[in-house]
């Protein structure tokens, strides 16, 4: 059994994050399962090209409420053009990403902030009995929910509040570092 932790570690030169390395090592060629709540549709367009297949659970209301209204307009067209492989799971907050006989379990949201630009702690899990477990508790919540119907991601956009940032210009003092990425 193969268990690595996977971290943003300070020491380690600036663009290279450890997350988006394992990530695309995993994914590549292989079917993938994904349980996440936040996700970019950049960072997703880009690392589902490397699969061979993939499905999705996701907080659909999260995902689309994370967003400001042409990014949403952009998820709305991905589900539209992928039906069937995307389900809404309410209140899921897992990121897990499930391929093959790998898996990475942890906090970083499928985000290029989360995986590149953000402190964040994931396990990488390979060859090893909890990766079976991972997948029938995908399956499971997969066999759980349905399809996602662009009617009704259309009526929850007609009433979904703009998502509005808050922008500091004062920042809170942190003696630690942090992980400075651009993203």
């Amino acid at each position: 059994m193969q268990i690595k932790l996977l971290y943003h570690d300070t020491n380690s030169p600036v663009g290279v994050s450890p997350f988006d390395e394992k990530l695309r090592k995993i994914v590549d060629g292989e079917d993938i399962k994904i349980a996440c709540p936040y996700i970019s549709m950049d960072y997703l367009e880009d690392l589902l090209e490397e699969t061979d297949s993939w499905r999705i659970i996701t907080d659909l209301e999260e995902w689309l409420s994370s967003h400001n209204s042409e990014s949403r307009s952009d998820i709305r067209d991905f589900i539209g053009s992928n039906d069937g492989k995307i389900r809404h799971y309410r209140d899921i907050h897992a990121k897990v990403i499930i391929a093959g006989d790998s898996a990475i379990v942890g906090s970083a949201n499928l985000t290029k902030k989360g995986i590149i630009g953000r402190v964040e702690m994931s396990v990488l899990v390979g060859g090893s009995p909890q990766v079976g477990e991972l997948h029938e508790w995908f399956d499971g919540l997969w066999r759980g929910t349905s399809p996602i119907g662009l009617k009704e991601v259309d009526s929850y956009l007609e009433t979904a509040p703009e998502r509005t940032h808050s922008s500091h210009s004062n920042r809170i003092t942190s003696t630690g570092p942090g992980y400075v990425q651009s993203c």
